[in-house]
């Protein structure tokens, strides 16, 4: 295997509900700098890969970056159960904006570890949404490999996904892992994780901010 190999991508990819969700601000609005004041906090965290009080959120020093932070393992081989070869954890954030703005997301960014056996492959599916509009991306890391991997997910001609003004739901986040075993060894275990290995935040979320007219 390639031990300590990084393994980064870019992927330009999103399907939205709303397509005038993900343009850039309206009249009647302007882009600014992250208020003071914003926060974010964890609504609810489930799935075959999380819990609540496993999962933590929060906000850069000047809201121009959101993190999450928790861990999800997928495996197969070497005896693990079919179970074990896909988790998911999905994750609800509720963010506490001052008066008179709101914000979008220009990017999001996903990092791990992975030790994938030549023949297999794991795949990261990862999608966040607000009820005006939502982003899906796919990212595939293919063995053999034994080290971190990294992608990031953009909207098509760098489009933000802005969360309406007047929308009071939270920010709903889920992120996926399997692994295939394909032509490699059974005998042999396949595994990918987010936020291990990494010493750094799992989930990065860029984001953007502008005016309520």
């Amino acid at each position: 295997m390639r031990a300590g190999l990084a393994i980064s991508a870019t992927v330009v990819l999103g399907v939205a509900v709303t397509v005038a969700s993900a343009v850039p601000a309206v009249a009647g609005s302007r882009v600014v700098p992250g208020p003071d004041g914003a926060r974010v906090e964890v609504a609810t965290a489930s799935g075959t890969g999380c819990s609540l009080g496993s999962v933590y959120a929060g906000l850069s020093e000047d809201a121009d970056l959101m993190y999450l932070n928790n861990s999800v393992s997928a495996q197969a081989g070497a005896g693990s159960s079919p179970s074990q070869s896909r988790r998911y954890c999905q994750v609800s954030l509720r963010m506490t904006v001052p008066e008179g703005f709101t914000y979008g997301i220009v990017s999001s960014t996903y990092r791990g570890y992975a030790q994938i056996q030549e023949g297999a492959r794991a795949i990261v599916n990862a999608n966040h949404s607000f009820s005006s509009g939502s982003a899906f991306f796919r990212h595939a890391v293919l063995g053999p490999i034994d080290g971190p991997w990294e992608f990031t997910g953009r909207w098509p001609n760098d489009e933000i996904l802005w969360k309406q003004c007047d929308d009071l739901r939270n920010f709903e986040t889920r992120s996926e892992l399997s692994v295939e075993l394909g032509s490699s060894d059974r005998s042999k275990l396949s595994s990918i994780s987010i936020g291990e290995g990494t010493g750094l935040a799992n989930h990065d979320y860029q984001l953007a901010w502008k005016t309520c007219p």
